[in-house]
């Protein structure tokens, strides 16, 4: 009976082809929440205006900083950001660029991390060399003495950072926001987009995709046919596990005479 069942699953198997898995399993595409999966990252929401854009990256200034998830000292009002733009409006990738210099946008933005920024090397060196073992009040004038020295240098390591960064989403601002699909809000409701958990209360994410891409198995070669519309080689296997059957049925006859 064991043979018989062995037989059942292998010869079902090589029917049905290569088995999956199933929506929920970690190898599958999860729930997506288009306007606020960004925001698990460390960017900082500005709104700006655009003084240059070409070819999937732009460059504005910041007019204004909202309350950020994290790392709000990336930027401030009056600084020159830029780079890479990820999505315009981030529930409609689709859709055509509307983007143009002088256009008022709500950035989630994050500066870059390379040109020795945020952490300024050169400041770093000289309050090694020159602070280390001191104590208060000393340590302090010491800490200012190396901003003093510094201070030019790490802005223009600064300025290249914030000019190499990255757009998650870029959209048009207005009183009513739209992220793309019928997702809106109003801007003076901005505040929803503060965390990620206010943010899916707002705009829940959608359900996930169906999913059977996690194969399991020999599945890449695809059989051939036979003229009854099932595989040569499951034909073979189930021929064989059935003559183990038979062998073992006559074995256990046998045996009990």
């Amino acid at each position: 009976m064991h043979s018989a069942r062995l037989f059942l699953l292998a010869f079902g198997l090589a029917l049905g082809g290569c088995s999956s898995g199933q929506t929920g399993s970690p190898d599958c595409v999860g729930p997506e929440a288009c306007v606020c999966d960004p925001l698990y990252g460390a960017g900082t929401l500005l709104r700006v205006h655009v003084e240059r854009v070409d070819a999937g990256k732009l460059e504005a200034v910041v007019d204004e900083v909202f309350a950020p998830l994290q790392n709000a000292h990336n930027a401030e009002v009056g600084d020159r950001v830029g780079g890479s733009v990820l999505a315009e409006q981030p529930c409609a990738r689709d859709a055509a660029s509307s983007i143009s210099v002088g256009s008022e946008l709500l950035v989630l933005y994050s500066a870059g991390f390379t040109h020795d920024y945020p952490n300024c090397s050169t400041f770093q060196d000289c309050a090694t060399a020159d602070c280390a073992n001191l104590t208060e009040p000393a340590l302090s004038d010491c800490w200012n003495a190396c901003d003093g020295k510094t201070s030019e240098f790490c802005a223009k390591q600064r300025g290249a950072a914030l000019l190499d960064g990255v757009f998650s989403w870029a959209i048009p601002w207005s009183d009513t926001l739209s992220f793309g699909a019928a997702r809106e809000l109003p801007s003076s409701e901005i505040s929803v987009l503060y965390s990620h958990e206010s943010c899916v209360e707002r705009f829940p994410a959608d359900p996930a995709p169906p999913c059977n891409d996690v194969v399991m198995g020999h599945c890449s070669t695809t059989p051939r046919q036979s003229a009854h519309g099932v595989s040569s080689w499951a034909l073979l296997l189930g021929l064989m596990l059935v003559g183990g059957v038979r062998r073992e049925v006559r074995r256990r006859g046998l045996l009990s005479r």
